[in-house]
Protein backbone atom coordinates (compact mmCIF):
# COMPACT_ATOMS: atom_id res chain seq x y z
CA UNK A 1 0.00 0.00 0.00
CA UNK A 2 1.14 3.56 -0.80
CA UNK A 3 4.36 2.20 -2.24
CA UNK A 4 5.35 5.37 -4.16
CA UNK A 5 4.86 7.64 -1.19
CA UNK A 6 6.75 5.17 1.00
CA UNK A 7 9.73 5.52 -1.36
CA UNK A 8 9.64 9.23 -0.69
CA UNK A 9 10.16 8.42 2.97
CA UNK A 10 13.16 6.19 2.34
CA UNK A 11 15.40 9.25 2.23
CA UNK A 12 14.37 10.09 5.78
CA UNK A 13 15.71 6.76 6.93
CA UNK A 14 18.88 6.76 4.83
CA UNK A 15 20.92 9.83 5.45
CA UNK A 16 18.68 12.91 5.36
CA UNK A 17 18.89 15.32 8.27
CA UNK A 18 18.84 13.44 11.55
CA UNK A 19 15.67 14.34 13.35
CA UNK A 20 16.17 16.38 16.47
CA UNK A 21 15.85 14.31 19.64
CA UNK A 22 12.28 14.22 20.88
CA UNK A 23 11.17 13.73 24.44
CA UNK A 24 10.16 10.17 25.18
CA UNK A 25 6.61 9.49 26.31
CA UNK A 26 6.04 9.13 30.04
CA UNK A 27 6.41 5.68 31.54
CA UNK A 28 2.63 5.29 31.83
CA UNK A 29 2.27 6.10 28.10
CA UNK A 30 4.91 3.49 27.28
CA UNK A 31 3.10 0.94 29.43
CA UNK A 32 -0.18 1.76 27.71
CA UNK A 33 1.38 1.28 24.26
CA UNK A 34 3.02 -2.00 25.29
CA UNK A 35 -0.21 -3.38 26.78
CA UNK A 36 -2.09 -2.37 23.62
CA UNK A 37 0.36 -4.43 21.57
CA UNK A 38 1.76 -1.45 19.65
CA UNK A 39 5.34 -2.66 20.15
CA UNK A 40 4.52 -6.16 18.90
CA UNK A 41 5.14 -9.59 20.39
CA UNK A 42 8.47 -10.70 18.89
CA UNK A 43 11.79 -9.31 20.10
CA UNK A 44 15.45 -10.19 20.48
CA UNK A 45 17.04 -10.00 23.92
CA UNK A 46 20.25 -8.06 24.38
CA UNK A 47 22.14 -11.36 24.54
CA UNK A 48 20.67 -12.54 21.23
CA UNK A 49 17.85 -14.82 22.34
CA UNK A 50 14.46 -14.96 20.61
CA UNK A 51 11.67 -13.57 22.78
CA UNK A 52 7.95 -13.92 22.17
CA UNK A 53 5.31 -12.51 24.50
CA UNK A 54 2.59 -15.14 24.48
CA UNK A 55 0.37 -13.54 27.12
CA UNK A 56 0.40 -9.87 28.09
CA UNK A 57 -1.16 -10.63 31.47
CA UNK A 58 -2.76 -8.00 33.68
CA UNK A 59 -1.65 -4.41 34.07
CA UNK A 60 -0.76 -3.90 37.73
CA UNK A 61 -1.71 -0.41 38.92
CA UNK A 62 -0.40 -0.96 42.45
CA UNK A 63 3.05 -1.64 43.95
CA UNK A 64 5.25 -4.25 42.31
CA UNK A 65 6.01 -5.20 38.69
CA UNK A 66 4.07 -3.50 35.91
CA UNK A 67 2.39 -6.55 34.33
CA UNK A 68 1.40 -9.72 36.20
CA UNK A 69 0.57 -13.27 35.06
CA UNK A 70 2.43 -12.98 31.76
CA UNK A 71 3.75 -15.82 29.62
CA UNK A 72 6.98 -15.29 27.68
CA UNK A 73 8.71 -17.71 25.30
CA UNK A 74 12.50 -17.33 25.43
CA UNK A 75 14.44 -19.55 23.04
CA UNK A 76 11.57 -22.02 23.01
CA UNK A 77 11.12 -22.20 26.80
CA UNK A 78 7.94 -20.74 28.34
CA UNK A 79 8.46 -18.60 31.42
CA UNK A 80 5.49 -17.40 33.45
CA UNK A 81 5.57 -14.38 35.70
CA UNK A 82 5.63 -10.57 35.71
CA UNK A 83 7.11 -8.21 33.13
CA UNK A 84 8.67 -4.89 34.11
CA UNK A 85 8.89 -1.96 31.68
CA UNK A 86 11.21 0.98 32.39
CA UNK A 87 12.36 3.85 30.24
CA UNK A 88 16.03 2.77 30.50
CA UNK A 89 17.72 -0.46 31.65
CA UNK A 90 19.48 1.47 34.43
CA UNK A 91 16.08 2.34 35.94
CA UNK A 92 15.94 -1.20 37.37
CA UNK A 93 18.69 -0.29 39.84
CA UNK A 94 17.66 3.37 40.16
CA UNK A 95 14.11 2.38 41.19
CA UNK A 96 15.35 -0.14 43.73
CA UNK A 97 13.92 -3.22 41.98
CA UNK A 98 17.14 -5.20 42.47
CA UNK A 99 16.73 -5.12 46.25
CA UNK A 100 12.93 -5.52 46.32
CA UNK A 101 11.75 -9.15 46.72
CA UNK A 102 8.47 -8.27 44.97
CA UNK A 103 10.45 -8.18 41.71
CA UNK A 104 12.21 -11.53 42.18
CA UNK A 105 9.69 -13.36 39.96
CA UNK A 106 10.05 -10.98 36.98
CA UNK A 107 10.71 -12.98 33.80
CA UNK A 108 11.44 -10.14 31.36
CA UNK A 109 12.64 -6.54 31.52
CA UNK A 110 11.72 -4.09 28.73
CA UNK A 111 13.13 -0.63 28.06
CA UNK A 112 13.06 1.84 25.17
CA UNK A 113 16.24 3.90 25.55
CA UNK A 114 19.81 2.64 26.07
CA UNK A 115 21.50 3.53 29.34
CA UNK A 116 24.84 4.29 27.70
CA UNK A 117 26.53 1.54 29.67
CA UNK A 118 26.22 -2.21 30.12
CA UNK A 119 23.54 -3.19 32.59
CA UNK A 120 22.88 -6.35 34.54
CA UNK A 121 19.24 -6.82 35.53
CA UNK A 122 19.34 -8.92 38.67
CA UNK A 123 17.03 -10.08 41.44
CA UNK A 124 17.78 -10.04 45.18
CA UNK A 125 19.39 -13.48 44.81
CA UNK A 126 21.40 -12.27 41.78
CA UNK A 127 19.37 -14.17 39.17
CA UNK A 128 19.77 -12.50 35.78
CA UNK A 129 16.59 -11.32 34.08
CA UNK A 130 16.52 -11.27 30.25
CA UNK A 131 16.55 -7.77 28.80
CA UNK A 132 14.82 -6.45 25.69
CA UNK A 133 15.49 -3.01 24.25
CA UNK A 134 12.46 -2.12 22.12
CA UNK A 135 13.76 -1.20 18.62
CA UNK A 136 13.39 2.50 17.67
CA UNK A 137 11.23 1.66 14.64
CA UNK A 138 8.63 0.13 16.97
CA UNK A 139 8.21 3.59 18.51
CA UNK A 140 6.63 4.91 15.31
CA UNK A 141 3.27 6.38 16.22
CA UNK A 142 4.10 6.26 19.94
CA UNK A 143 6.48 9.22 20.19
CA UNK A 144 4.56 12.47 20.66
CA UNK A 145 4.58 14.74 17.60
CA UNK A 146 7.00 17.69 17.65
CA UNK A 147 5.55 20.68 19.44
CA UNK A 148 6.94 23.19 17.00
CA UNK A 149 5.13 24.28 13.85
CA UNK A 150 6.68 24.80 10.45
CA UNK A 151 6.57 28.50 9.44
CA UNK A 152 3.61 29.72 7.40
CA UNK A 153 5.75 30.38 4.35
CA UNK A 154 5.91 28.87 0.89
CA UNK A 155 7.96 25.71 0.82
CA UNK A 156 10.45 24.88 -1.94
CA UNK A 157 7.93 22.23 -2.98
CA UNK A 158 5.56 25.02 -4.11
CA UNK A 159 7.16 25.40 -7.57
CA UNK A 160 7.46 21.67 -8.44
CA UNK A 161 3.84 21.20 -7.39
CA UNK A 162 2.75 24.19 -9.47
CA UNK A 163 4.33 22.59 -12.54
CA UNK A 164 2.56 19.26 -11.99
CA UNK A 165 -0.80 18.45 -13.49
CA UNK A 166 -3.79 18.36 -11.17
CA UNK A 167 -4.05 14.60 -11.72
CA UNK A 168 -0.44 14.01 -10.64
CA UNK A 169 -0.89 16.12 -7.51
CA UNK A 170 -4.07 14.28 -6.66
CA UNK A 171 -2.29 10.96 -7.15
CA UNK A 172 0.51 12.06 -4.82
CA UNK A 173 -1.92 13.11 -2.09
CA UNK A 174 -3.93 9.92 -2.53
CA UNK A 175 -0.76 7.90 -1.87
CA UNK A 176 0.00 10.01 1.22
CA UNK A 177 -3.55 9.51 2.51
CA UNK A 178 -3.29 5.73 1.96
CA UNK A 179 0.03 5.65 3.78
CA UNK A 180 -1.50 7.47 6.75
CA UNK A 181 -4.52 5.12 6.70
CA UNK A 182 -2.16 2.15 6.74
CA UNK A 183 -0.39 3.47 9.86
CA UNK A 184 -3.73 4.02 11.60
CA UNK A 185 -5.02 0.56 10.68
CA UNK A 186 -1.78 -1.01 11.88
CA UNK A 187 -2.23 0.47 15.37
CA UNK A 188 -5.81 -0.78 15.61
CA UNK A 189 -4.84 -4.25 14.39
CA UNK A 190 -2.09 -4.47 17.01
CA UNK A 191 -4.70 -4.05 19.75
CA UNK A 192 -7.04 -6.48 17.98
CA UNK A 193 -4.33 -9.14 17.75
CA UNK A 194 -3.61 -8.94 21.49
CA UNK A 195 -7.04 -8.22 22.97
CA UNK A 196 -9.59 -8.98 20.23
CA UNK A 197 -11.72 -6.75 18.00
CA UNK A 198 -14.33 -5.64 20.61
CA UNK A 199 -11.67 -4.34 23.01
CA UNK A 200 -9.80 -2.68 20.14
CA UNK A 201 -13.01 -0.89 19.13
CA UNK A 202 -13.75 0.08 22.75
CA UNK A 203 -10.26 1.52 23.15
CA UNK A 204 -10.41 3.35 19.81
CA UNK A 205 -13.74 4.96 20.72
CA UNK A 206 -12.35 6.09 24.07
CA UNK A 207 -9.26 7.52 22.39
CA UNK A 208 -11.39 9.42 19.86
CA UNK A 209 -13.66 10.81 22.58
CA UNK A 210 -10.61 12.23 24.35
CA UNK A 211 -10.11 14.68 21.49
CA UNK A 212 -6.57 16.05 21.44
CA UNK A 213 -6.16 17.03 25.09
CA UNK A 214 -7.44 13.87 26.79
CA UNK A 215 -6.71 11.02 24.39
CA UNK A 216 -4.21 9.46 26.80
CA UNK A 217 -6.54 9.69 29.81
CA UNK A 218 -9.46 8.17 27.90
CA UNK A 219 -7.28 5.40 26.47
CA UNK A 220 -5.98 4.54 29.93
CA UNK A 221 -9.56 4.49 31.23
CA UNK A 222 -10.61 2.00 28.53
CA UNK A 223 -7.61 -0.20 29.38
CA UNK A 224 -8.28 -0.08 33.13
CA UNK A 225 -11.97 -0.77 32.51
CA UNK A 226 -11.82 -3.42 29.77
CA UNK A 227 -14.97 -4.03 27.76
CA UNK A 228 -15.42 -7.62 28.95
CA UNK A 229 -15.53 -6.46 32.57
CA UNK A 230 -17.82 -3.53 31.88
CA UNK A 231 -20.39 -5.58 30.00
CA UNK A 232 -20.73 -7.93 32.97
CA UNK A 233 -21.74 -5.10 35.31
CA UNK A 234 -25.33 -3.86 35.81
CA UNK A 235 -26.00 -0.44 34.20
CA UNK A 236 -25.65 1.68 37.36
CA UNK A 237 -22.47 -0.12 38.37
CA UNK A 238 -21.03 0.43 34.88
CA UNK A 239 -21.56 4.15 35.23
CA UNK A 240 -20.20 4.20 38.78
CA UNK A 241 -17.14 2.17 37.81
CA UNK A 242 -16.18 4.34 34.84
CA UNK A 243 -16.72 7.65 36.64
CA UNK A 244 -15.05 6.36 39.80
CA UNK A 245 -12.07 4.99 37.93
CA UNK A 246 -11.82 8.31 36.11
CA UNK A 247 -11.50 10.00 39.51
CA UNK A 248 -14.73 12.00 39.21
CA UNK A 249 -16.63 10.61 42.23
CA UNK A 250 -16.38 11.59 45.88
CA UNK A 251 -18.74 11.50 48.89
CA UNK A 252 -18.85 15.33 48.89
CA UNK A 253 -20.03 15.55 45.28
CA UNK A 254 -23.77 16.03 46.10
CA UNK A 255 -22.87 19.12 48.15
CA UNK A 256 -21.80 20.87 44.94
CA UNK A 257 -24.71 19.74 42.76
CA UNK A 258 -28.33 20.89 42.34
CA UNK A 259 -30.80 19.10 44.68
CA UNK A 260 -32.33 17.01 41.89
CA UNK A 261 -28.93 15.30 41.32
CA UNK A 262 -28.18 14.44 44.96
CA UNK A 263 -29.77 10.99 45.07
CA UNK A 264 -28.20 9.84 41.80
CA UNK A 265 -24.73 11.01 42.84
CA UNK A 266 -25.05 9.25 46.20
CA UNK A 267 -26.02 6.03 44.41
CA UNK A 268 -23.01 6.34 42.11
CA UNK A 269 -20.67 6.81 45.07
CA UNK A 270 -22.21 3.89 47.00
CA UNK A 271 -21.83 1.56 44.03
CA UNK A 272 -18.29 2.72 43.30
CA UNK A 273 -17.28 2.25 46.94
CA UNK A 274 -18.39 -1.39 46.80
CA UNK A 275 -16.71 -2.34 43.52
CA UNK A 276 -13.65 -0.06 43.40
CA UNK A 277 -10.29 -1.80 42.81
CA UNK A 278 -7.66 -2.08 45.53
CA UNK A 279 -5.25 -0.43 45.74
CA UNK A 280 -6.49 2.73 44.07
CA UNK A 281 -4.83 3.16 40.66
CA UNK A 282 -2.80 6.23 39.87
CA UNK A 283 -4.89 9.29 38.87
CA UNK A 284 -5.56 9.72 35.18
CA UNK A 285 -3.84 12.71 33.50
CA UNK A 286 -6.94 14.77 32.71
CA UNK A 287 -6.55 18.21 31.16
CA UNK A 288 -9.27 20.79 31.69
CA UNK A 289 -7.72 24.05 30.46
CA UNK A 290 -9.07 25.47 27.24
CA UNK A 291 -11.81 22.84 26.87
CA UNK A 292 -15.31 23.78 25.77
CA UNK A 293 -18.10 22.82 28.20
CA UNK A 294 -19.55 20.34 25.68
CA UNK A 295 -16.17 18.56 25.59
CA UNK A 296 -15.65 18.35 29.35
CA UNK A 297 -13.97 15.03 30.26
CA UNK A 298 -17.01 13.98 32.30
CA UNK A 299 -19.17 14.25 29.17
CA UNK A 300 -16.60 12.20 27.24
CA UNK A 301 -16.80 9.45 29.89
CA UNK A 302 -20.60 9.69 29.76
CA UNK A 303 -20.56 9.25 25.98
CA UNK A 304 -18.45 6.11 26.36
CA UNK A 305 -20.83 4.81 29.02
CA UNK A 306 -23.91 5.20 26.83
CA UNK A 307 -22.45 2.85 24.20
CA UNK A 308 -22.38 -0.05 26.65
CA UNK A 309 -26.19 -0.30 26.74
CA UNK A 310 -26.29 -1.27 23.06
CA UNK A 311 -22.80 -2.64 22.56
CA UNK A 312 -23.75 -5.69 20.42
CA UNK A 313 -25.33 -3.32 17.91
CA UNK A 314 -22.38 -0.91 18.05
CA UNK A 315 -19.97 -3.79 17.42
CA UNK A 316 -22.07 -5.26 14.59
CA UNK A 317 -22.54 -1.96 12.75
CA UNK A 318 -18.83 -1.14 12.97
CA UNK A 319 -18.14 -4.31 10.97
CA UNK A 320 -21.04 -4.07 8.53
CA UNK A 321 -22.40 -0.58 7.83
CA UNK A 322 -20.32 2.54 8.42
CA UNK A 323 -23.17 5.02 7.73
CA UNK A 324 -25.40 3.17 10.22
CA UNK A 325 -22.55 3.06 12.71
CA UNK A 326 -22.09 6.83 12.45
CA UNK A 327 -25.83 7.33 12.92
CA UNK A 328 -25.75 5.07 15.99
CA UNK A 329 -23.09 7.29 17.54
CA UNK A 330 -25.01 10.45 16.72
CA UNK A 331 -28.22 9.01 18.21
CA UNK A 332 -26.53 8.14 21.52
CA UNK A 333 -28.33 9.89 24.37
CA UNK A 334 -28.84 9.84 28.12
CA UNK A 335 -31.59 11.55 30.17
CA UNK A 336 -29.02 13.26 32.39
CA UNK A 337 -26.25 14.08 29.94
CA UNK A 338 -28.61 15.40 27.28
CA UNK A 339 -28.97 18.49 29.52
CA UNK A 340 -25.82 18.64 31.70
CA UNK A 341 -22.18 19.58 31.13
CA UNK A 342 -20.81 17.92 34.28
CA UNK A 343 -21.89 15.78 37.23
CA UNK A 344 -22.63 18.87 39.31
CA UNK A 345 -23.83 21.40 36.74
CA UNK A 346 -27.34 22.77 36.49
CA UNK A 347 -29.47 21.55 33.57
CA UNK A 348 -29.27 23.37 30.25
CA UNK A 349 -32.35 24.69 28.48
CA UNK A 350 -31.37 23.13 25.15
CA UNK A 351 -30.38 19.52 24.59
CA UNK A 352 -26.68 18.77 24.03
CA UNK A 353 -25.57 15.92 21.79
CA UNK A 354 -23.01 13.47 23.16
CA UNK A 355 -21.68 12.62 19.69
CA UNK A 356 -21.72 15.39 17.13
CA UNK A 357 -21.91 14.58 13.43
CA UNK A 358 -18.32 15.68 12.83
CA UNK A 359 -17.01 13.58 15.73
CA UNK A 360 -18.72 10.49 14.30
CA UNK A 361 -17.34 11.23 10.82
CA UNK A 362 -13.87 11.75 12.26
CA UNK A 363 -14.04 8.32 13.89
CA UNK A 364 -14.92 6.75 10.56
CA UNK A 365 -12.08 8.60 8.82
CA UNK A 366 -9.47 7.77 11.47
CA UNK A 367 -10.42 4.21 12.45
CA UNK A 368 -13.00 2.27 10.46
CA UNK A 369 -12.24 3.48 6.94
CA UNK A 370 -8.49 2.80 7.39
CA UNK A 371 -9.35 -0.78 8.41
CA UNK A 372 -11.29 -1.29 5.20
CA UNK A 373 -8.60 0.38 3.12
CA UNK A 374 -6.09 -2.01 4.65
CA UNK A 375 -8.18 -4.95 3.46
CA UNK A 376 -8.83 -3.66 -0.07
CA UNK A 377 -7.77 -0.10 -0.95
CA UNK A 378 -9.07 -0.16 -4.53
CA UNK A 379 -12.49 -1.43 -3.51
CA UNK A 380 -12.96 0.88 -0.54
CA UNK A 381 -11.32 4.08 -1.79
CA UNK A 382 -14.48 5.52 -3.45
CA UNK A 383 -16.42 5.38 -0.14
CA UNK A 384 -13.52 6.88 1.79
CA UNK A 385 -13.02 9.62 -0.79
CA UNK A 386 -16.58 10.90 -0.28
CA UNK A 387 -16.06 11.83 3.39
CA UNK A 388 -16.19 15.58 3.95
CA UNK A 389 -13.27 17.11 5.79
CA UNK A 390 -14.93 19.57 8.15
CA UNK A 391 -13.03 22.65 9.31
CA UNK A 392 -9.30 22.24 8.58
CA UNK A 393 -7.04 22.31 11.62
CA UNK A 394 -4.20 24.79 11.94
CA UNK A 395 -1.68 22.17 10.85
CA UNK A 396 -3.74 21.27 7.79
CA UNK A 397 -3.94 24.94 6.83
CA UNK A 398 -0.20 25.41 7.33
CA UNK A 399 0.56 22.38 5.18
CA UNK A 400 -1.81 23.53 2.44
CA UNK A 401 -0.21 26.98 2.30
CA UNK A 402 3.35 25.64 2.27
CA UNK A 403 2.50 23.33 -0.64
CA UNK A 404 0.09 25.47 -2.66
CA UNK A 405 0.36 29.05 -1.42
CA UNK A 406 -2.65 31.10 -2.50
CA UNK A 407 -3.23 29.17 -5.71
CA UNK A 408 -6.90 28.37 -6.27
CA UNK A 409 -6.04 24.66 -6.31
CA UNK A 410 -5.40 24.86 -2.55
CA UNK A 411 -9.11 25.12 -1.76
CA UNK A 412 -9.89 22.04 -3.82
CA UNK A 413 -7.54 20.03 -1.58
CA UNK A 414 -9.18 21.14 1.67
CA UNK A 415 -12.67 19.76 1.08
CA UNK A 416 -12.44 16.06 1.83
CA UNK A 417 -11.26 14.10 4.86
CA UNK A 418 -8.62 12.32 2.79
CA UNK A 419 -7.22 15.70 1.70
CA UNK A 420 -6.68 16.63 5.34
CA UNK A 421 -5.10 13.26 6.08
CA UNK A 422 -2.74 13.55 3.12
CA UNK A 423 -1.64 17.09 3.97
CA UNK A 424 -1.03 16.11 7.59
CA UNK A 425 1.12 13.17 6.50
CA UNK A 426 3.29 15.26 4.17
CA UNK A 427 3.58 17.96 6.84
CA UNK A 428 4.59 15.38 9.45
CA UNK A 429 7.02 13.46 7.25
CA UNK A 430 8.81 16.42 5.70
CA UNK A 431 7.97 19.87 7.08
CA UNK A 432 8.31 18.88 10.75
CA UNK A 433 11.50 16.90 10.13
CA UNK A 434 13.27 19.74 8.35
CA UNK A 435 15.28 22.33 10.29
CA UNK A 436 17.02 23.97 7.34
CA UNK A 437 14.24 26.34 6.24
CA UNK A 438 13.45 23.90 3.42
CA UNK A 439 16.95 24.06 1.95
CA UNK A 440 17.93 20.44 2.64
CA UNK A 441 14.47 18.82 2.51
CA UNK A 442 14.45 16.14 -0.24
CA UNK A 443 10.74 16.48 -0.99
CA UNK A 444 11.00 19.13 -3.77
CA UNK A 445 13.56 17.11 -5.73
CA UNK A 446 11.58 13.91 -5.25
CA UNK A 447 8.51 15.59 -6.67
CA UNK A 448 10.32 15.97 -9.98
CA UNK A 449 10.52 12.17 -10.26
CA UNK A 450 6.86 11.51 -9.41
Amino acid sequence: MAGSYSKFLDSLRSGWLAEEPRALPSEIELQSSFFAGHFGRLFSSLDGREVEIRQFGEWNHGPGPDFLNCAVLIDGVVRQGPIELDTRPSDWEAHGHSTNPEFDSVVLHLSVEPSGRETFIRTTDHREIPQVLIPPERMEGVLPPPRWQAPVTLGRCYHPLASMSLGRVEDLLREAALHRAHLKAKRFLCVKEVHGYPQALWQALANALGYHQNQLAMTLLSQRAPLAKMRNLPPLERTAYLFGLAGFLSPELPDHAPPESHQWLRELWTNWWKIRPHPDPRPLPWKFAGIRPTNHPQRRVAALTTLLASWPTVDKLSRQSLPDFAKKLQDANDPYWDHHYTLTSRPTAKAITLFGRQRAQDFLANVLHPLRLEENPDLHWPAYAKLLGGSPSERVQRAAYRLFGDRTVKDSFLKKAWHHQALLQVYQDFCLKDHSDCQQCPFPEQLLTW
